[in-house]
């Protein structure tokens, strides 16, 4: 079948005349879209809007505040949802939300950005990320047009998931892009109009195994991707063995050594805390297997296990201060380049990852992964209580496949979730069994 690649920057178009965009983008990890607006800002279209430095290095026309005073991945109900008692600006954790929400907004009127919309319109409004700045922000907004008799642009919402996307939405909303497939959740079984763009990390890391093989390369491009219909794990296994073997010669690893695959995270604050973190439970888990115990009554030598982080390019120097004179249990290496981190997941035989975007590639890539977390203990609470998982593709899922350790991503507890993954590495087929079917729905199929 035919998968289509697109992300929410393909849905701009062009014409001879050039267009504005504004993009607020309202929490620090969706800044990573970056790369798309770069690809359409080369074709009549001119963003301004709300992003961070990533932004503002590929031109970004106009910034009216920054990303960085936004709540990093905000808080949203799935399950047991009440918007009154959740969204209320007195509910203990969204409180934060909420106040952070309404001095951005003042910032935005000093950066005079209300009258700006009126003198020059934007061609289209689109919001990244938190529903409680989108609400907030599109209402003003559809206000000031009706005062002011102007014909309102197309106003649009990218985020996760659509289930709780409601008719009255409709009053500020126009259109709705969502990467997640899972179905409304309304008695009356509304579709508010919207688009299901898919999650992009698994076209990406189908490509990276395309490109890699002589038979297979042919079968993507920038906008589709073939995929078996049927046997697709087989033939997805059967491309990752073939990176795997190319990764491992190209960084003369063993084949027969344990490689362990890490990721400390996308921005500064997650690095700083994940780095020491993993360094950590790496020397936990090699004490554990290279000594007598009960779990080893024969010793296994530390140069059977290797280390593979991968930590942007950017934050790379953040990393090694991170980590500083502390010294690495095992042989490791840090990569840095998305065709690097793609390879070390194929070539590894486990991992833990940060909560993001790579557990959808680590699921693509068939590697077993733990999952952690680093929120506070309230937003952990409300997490469990409304969500009952804290990652994407296992909301995706609805059910946890790959652990996640809320609240628990101590040292200890990481080393005893990769014990168990080496103990058993049976555990790599139950979880691409179990997401099998889930991978073919992540894409949306070409009509």
């Amino acid at each position: 079948i035919q998968v289509l690649r697109q992300d929410l920057f393909f849905f701009f178009f062009s014409s001879r005349r050039r267009h504005t965009r504004f993009l607020p983008v309202s929490w620090a990890r969706r800044c990573v879209q970056e790369t798309g607006i770069q690809e359409v800002s080369k074709n009549n279209v001119d963003f301004i809007g709300i992003g961070g430095e990533k932004m503002r290095q590929i031109g970004i026309t106009k910034q009216y505040s920054d990303i960085n005073k936004f709540v990093d991945r905000p808080f949203m109900p799935i399950k047991n949802f009440h918007r009154i008692r959740v969204g209320t600006i007195c509910h203990p954790l969204m409180v934060q939300y909420h106040w952070q929400n309404i001095q951005v907004i003042k910032e935005m009127e000093k950066q005079q950005f209300f009258q700006d919309i009126i003198s020059n319109p934007p061609s289209a409004f689109l919001a990244v990320g938190s529903e409680y700045f989108m609400v907030r922000l599109y209402r003003r907004l559809n206000e000031i047009y009706a005062l002011n008799n102007v014909v309102k642009p197309p106003m649009l919402f990218y985020d996760r998931l659509n289930t709780h996307q409601r008719y009255e939405f409709k009053d500020y909303l126009d259109h709705f892009l969502y990467t997640l497939p899972n179905a409304p959740i309304n008695w009356r079984r509304y579709h508010f109009p919207g688009t299901f763009v898919g999650v992009q990390e698994v076209a990406k890391a189908y490509e990276y195994l395309y490109k890699n093989s002589e038979k297979h390369k042919s079968l993507v491009n920038n906008k589709s991707i073939f995929i078996a219909r049927e046997e697709n794990t087989a033939v997805i296994e059967s491309l990752v063995n073939n990176a795997r073997d190319l990764f491992r010669q190209r960084k003369q690893i063993n084949e027969t050594a344990t490689l362990i695959f890490a990721d400390v995270g996308s921005t500064e604050w997650e690095v700083k805390w994940a780095a020491g973190r993993i360094n950590e439970a790496i020397t936990h888990f090699i004490n554990r297997f290279t000594k007598t115990s009960a779990t080893t009554q024969r010793p296994i030598p530390a140069e059977t296990f290797n280390l593979v982080i991968y930590c942007p390019q950017e934050l790379k120097a953040k990393f090694d201060a991170a980590i500083g004179s502390k010294q690495f249990a095992c042989k490791h290496f840090v990569v840095t380049t998305d065709e690097d981190r793609y390879g070390a997941i194929a070539a590894s035989d486990f991992g833990a990852v940060l909560n993001g975007g790579v557990a959808f590639e680590c699921a693509a890539l068939q590697l077993p992964i733990t999952i952690l977390d680093q929120e506070f203990w309230l937003k952990t609470y409300f997490l469990q209580l409304y969500n009952s998982f804290i990652s994407d593709i296992n909301i995706a899922y609805q059910g946890e496949v790959y652990p996640e350790l809320r609240a628990q991503s101590f040292p200890e507890k990481i080393a005893d979730t990769l014990g168990e993954f080496y103990l058993n590495p049976k555990l790599r087929y139950r979880y691409v069994q179990r997401y099998e079917q889930l991978m073919v729905k992540l894409l949306p199929q070409a009509e």
